[in-house]
């Protein structure tokens, strides 16, 4: 047994307990001031440069600070019985009067730090320290879950492996790891489950993610409060967090695609893999709680194959910019993502003017995919010129277009359920 200035002993950095009840705090302190801590359970300290981390009883540490207050208060009240209900009494007026029981124990130090007290000296590793420290912390009271997570990811760092950290404490491996993965995601969505908002294996869920699909899913988890919070959002589940994880986990992010059914969702594939690519670059966390809620609402594959899919991509990623009033604003889209599509350089618009005598979008709305948009029926020498177009083609790629049925005679229009060309050159034939 050593002694040493109660100041000297200071809380190790792998103390699994952010928060104290101040009522079991209280009636140690009445255990401390009648018996002492020297017989009875004495603090477990190893060195530290010129102080001590404790190892085993940090709440005696602070008990027996509130028993030194205690003496002084029972001097200065000989008639009155020192009872429990006096010590709570106490402590709740001392906490109370300073904010927290942090700053009360500061104060404390700062009025009886010089006073020795009695520890037994650690004798061990980093590790091992750190390992005896847990094992200390598993009794009556249960340590707080943020306070578990940050005390494991200590003795991690020390070199402790999962397994052992799990048998020196008596629970499964997996315990381990789901409290690890708290110190591993934002720590918003750490306090949610240390509240129980949702379970402890949906910090694993979501730690298994790369960053920033990571910090994604958790912002959209944030969003989105789980059920019997109360709140009135769109609830999620743990279940449906780990499959949106799951599909995430491999998503590769919106590609074009290798097959379309006309051109014009081939430019609209390119405008949106485009629009993705540019928020993913300068926003990477919210793209992919975007990603995420696209996820959720399985719209996430090839969105230019379906009208609402489409409207929901431009709505969550376009901002005001590619979505105002309901809808999309497509000249935005063709001007600031289709750049490379041009009626000066697309095939399409290279043909002999007697080719394109058909209004292709009579009738229609939306992109049709059709090869040009004369107006009304007119020639396209007589149409309104424009510059890009929805429709048209780059000069790398594939000629398969649909065409007109008034085209059916023409060589190398084939009739596959409508009329295409896949031949420029069978086209000028």
């Amino acid at each position: 047994m050593s002694t040493t200035a109660i100041k000297l002993l200071k809380p190790h950095p792998a103390q699994m307990r952010t928060a104290y009840e101040l009522e079991p705090l209280a009636a140690l302190a009445l255990q401390v001031y009648e018996r002492g801590l020297d017989a009875w359970q004495p603090i477990v300290a190893a060195p530290n440069g010129d102080g001590f981390h404790i190892v085993s009883g940090h709440r005696r540490h602070m008990a027996q600070l509130l028993a030194f207050a205690l003496q002084d208060w029972a001097q200065a009240h000989p008639d009155t019985e020192i009872t429990i209900e006096v010590v709570r009494t106490m402590v709740d007026t001392l906490v109370a009067s300073l904010g927290s029981l942090e700053k009360l124990i500061a104060s404390l130090i700062t009025k009886y730090g010089e006073r020795e007290v009695a520890f037994i000296p650690f004798e061990g590793g980093a590790k091992a320290e750190i390992l005896a420290l847990q094992a200390a912390n598993y009794g009556g009271e249960i340590p707080d879950v943020l306070g578990v997570a940050h005390s494991f990811r200590q003795a991690a760092g020390a070199g402790a492996t999962e397994e052992e950290i799990a048998r020196n404490i008596g629970q499964h491996v997996n315990y381990v790891r789901n409290h690890l993965a708290l110190t591993r995601i934002p720590p918003e969505l750490a306090a949610r489950i240390a509240a129980g908002d949702l379970p402890l294996s949906t910090a694993a869920v979501v730690a298994d993610l790369p960053e920033p699909k990571r910090t994604g899913l958790a912002i959209f988890v944030l969003a989105n409060p789980a059920p019997g919070t109360g709140q009135t959002s769109t609830q999620l589940t743990a279940r449906a967090i780990k499959e949106c994880a799951a599909i995430l986990k491999k998503w590769p992010g919106l590609q074009m695609p290798l097959m379309v059914k006309h051109q014009s969702q081939r430019n609209v594939a390119r405008a949106l893999v485009r629009l993705w690519s540019q928020v993913v670059e300068t926003y990477p966390e919210d793209a992919y709680a975007a990603a995420a809620m696209l996820i959720y609402r399985g719209v996430h594959e090839e969105p230019w194959g379906s009208q609402e899919k489409l409207t929901l991509w431009f709505q969550t990623l376009g901002g005001d910019t590619y979505f105002a009033d309901g809808s999309i604003n497509w000249p935005a889209v063709i001007e600031h993502l289709l750049g490379e599509v041009s009626c000066a350089t697309c095939p399409i618009g290279q043909l002999p003017a007697d080719l394109l005598r058909d209004d292709l979008s009579q009738g229609q709305s939306g992109p049709l995919g059709m090869p040009c948009r004369a107006h009304g029926g007119a020639r396209l020498a007589d149409s309104e010129p424009v510059n890009r177009c929805l429709h048209g083609l780059t000069p790398a790629d594939p000629f398969d277009v649909r065409v007109p049925w008034s085209w059916s005679d023409h060589p190398g229009v084939v009739h596959e359920g409508e009329y295409r060309v896949r031949s420029y050159d069978d086209l000028l034939a």
